[in-house]
């Protein structure tokens, strides 16, 4: 059989079968612990740790954070962590911090709508041979070929979000969601992110 008889799936076409899957997985689970679910309990003052990955393509990115939500309410969390973006649209890799706020309806498969922000700064490597700094901390100041990381750019964004939470169990919660970044590095710049994540909570 020739190799280009051999149909191919993209990248969106193969993530998008994951999630289906693992929705079914969860459906499943959920069906056998819904009676426990902590979708179903009072989460008011619980809270937990979380942590997402994401991408896109055409123009490719991806991110990831990792950081703890708690629960206002049982519709509403609020979050705060670590994360970085990285987008061909804009050619760089950001790190920084991620907060924002969730409402969501009280059931075993949960949908919610959300608001956060992003803030974030890339590096580069420059010449430091005439900085009076010993950068590499070897004793020898401004020694050829000597260089220092800087800021090179910050990047920041809000981002309105939809998605998906599905408990499974008492403390395990799967998150697919998107996330629209409206950025500082202008209107062509801004971009979807399609996210996954996994959430423990901590409480009763």
């Amino acid at each position: 059989m020739k190799s280009d008889s051999i149909p191919k799936v993209s990248l969106r076409e193969g993530s998008f079968r994951c999630v289906l899957l693992l929705l079914l997985f969860f459906l499943l689970v959920q069906v056998t612990c819904s009676s426990s679910a902590l979708a179903w309990q009072d989460k008011t003052g619980t809270g937990g740790l979380y942590a997402e990955l994401g991408g896109r393509e055409g123009p490719d990115a991806f991110c990831g954070e990792i950081g703890a939500f708690g629960y206002v309410n049982n519709n509403l969390t609020l979050r705060a962590g670590l994360a970085m973006i990285a987008s061909e649209s804009f050619d760089d890799l950001f790190t920084g911090i991620t907060a924002g706020a969730r409402y969501a309806f009280d059931s075993p498969l949960t949908p919610f709508v959300g608001l956060g922000v992003f803030g974030g700064y890339s590096k580069e490597t420059v010449s430091a041979t005439n900085d009076g700094v010993d950068n590499n901390n070897n004793g020898q100041v401004d020694e050829w070929g000597e260089t220092d990381e800087v800021i090179s750019d910050v990047l920041l964004s809000i981002y309105p979000e939809i998605g998906v939470h599905l408990w499974a169990g008492d403390h395990m919660r799967l998150t697919v969601s998107g996330k629209y970044h409206v950025t500082t590095e202008g209107e062509d710049s801004n971009f979807w992110l399609f996210n996954f994540g996994l959430a423990m909570s901590f409480g009763e």
